[in-house]
């Protein structure tokens, strides 16, 4: 089970890194293009992911949130990956 999820990281990886280009483009939109593609990803996998992903799923995932709030395409506000995983088990 850890391999799938391992995979779904790793394609939601490319999809962001994919649509850089197009974030560029669409500069006035980033911050809602980045909310749907991964935050609310996130948000609906976690219940199922929380206990099945890795360690090194949840740093890449908090990594690329990071990433996210750094370049401003992400609100501060966002609690991390970690964070969303621990709130989804209550």
């Amino acid at each position: 089970m850890f391999l799938a999820i391992t995979v779904i990281v790793q394609q939601l990886t490319v999809t962001v890194r994919d649509a850089g280009a197009a974030l560029a483009r669409h500069a006035d939109y980033v911050a809602d293009i980045f909310q749907v593609i991964v935050v609310t990803r996130i948000q609906y996998a976690a219940p199922a992911s929380s206990g099945l992903s890795s360690a090194i799923d949840r740093a890449r995932l908090d990594s690329l949130m990071l990433c996210g709030k750094r370049l401003g395409y992400c609100s501060n506000d966002v609690p991390t990956v970690t964070e969303l995983f621990k709130l989804s088990r209550r």
